[in-house]
């Protein structure tokens, strides 16, 4: 192995930027060879996360994506080339001090272990155990008086502080985030006449076609009367009506949302492990 240093790719130097474009070829393959579904949510923090490389001239070795707690959200190296050196010199060189890896990205996994001094499991990973019927999406009930629309641009404060009090999510962030989806189309309200009391996500994944991570958040006073399966339940068909299959996932702690994720359908097919090096 040639001794190369990581060098970090500039997410913002646009197309035509080699390192950049290489960076996306690479992507691009891994993502052609994943069986399995990784999980929307920390796809979007491999995105967000700075990323690294090792190059021999044009041609990307490795690379891996490091977030702001010196964790590694992803690694991959180029077709025949072996990993598990370059592997070591990213935890050196990036001063990584651990990584989070779905089981469903085995040769992540399978590096991570081989350097880890502890684990744990993180989020369950779910999938629907059987396709949802777009027939029976009008069979779905919220209770009387509940009314379930997509999220429009006007109401983007009234989603902001609805998150940040059901979640603790940090206002900031979920504005930018909640944006976003509301301009995909992809957030969707619960309204019991004017007040918002649940929200749900629906992402058609961009690297994984046959997928779309389903998500929901139900207010405090609202949780335990079924809500939160039933929204499972309308995210599950709205995307079998765009010709893909629900995916979704939650902490291992969350003993109430994986009730709920469990009735409406799903099945925990995976992890999301925390390696300490």
């Amino acid at each position: 192995m040639s001794h190369h240093s990581f060098v970090a790719i500039s997410a913002d130097a646009g197309p035509v930027d080699a390192k950049a474009k290489a960076l996306a070829a690479l992507r691009k393959v891994r993502s052609a060879q994943q069986h399995e579904p990784l999980d929307g949510m920390w796809q979007t923090f491999v995105a967000m996360s700075q990323a690294y490389g090792v190059f021999e001239g044009d041609k990307l070795l490795a690379c891996a994506a490091v977030d702001e707690q010196k964790r590694l959200l992803q690694y991959l190296v180029a077709p025949g080339v072996a990993g598990g050196e370059y592997f070591k010199q990213a935890l050196c060189q990036l001063d990584v001090q651990g990584a989070v890896a779905s089981t469903a990205d085995m040769p992540f996994v399978a590096y991570c272990l081989d350097n880890q001094r502890g684990v744990t499991v993180h989020a369950l990973q779910y999938e629907l155990a059987q396709p949802a019927l777009a027939s029976s999406r009008t069979a779905v009930s919220f209770g009387s008086g509940r009314e379930l629309n997509a999220v429009e641009t006007h109401q983007l404060d009234e989603a902001v502080s609805f998150g940040t009090s059901a979640l603790g999510a940090d206002d900031e962030w979920l504005r930018g985030y909640y944006s976003k989806l509301i301009e995909g189309g992809e957030l969707l309200g619960l309204w019991e006449a004017q007040d918002l009391i649940a929200t749900g996500e629906h992402r058609p994944s961009m690297t994984q076609e046959p997928f779309a991570d389903v998500g929901m958040v139900v207010a405090k006073s609202c949780r335990r009367q079924g809500i939160a399966t039933a929204l499972l339940r309308a995210l599950s068909i709205i995307a079998a009506e765009g010709g893909r299959r629900a995916v979704c996932s939650t902490e291992v702690d969350n003993i109430a949302a994986q009730k709920s994720i469990e009735r409406a359908g799903f099945v925990p097919r995976h992890r999301i492990l925390t390696f300490e090096f």
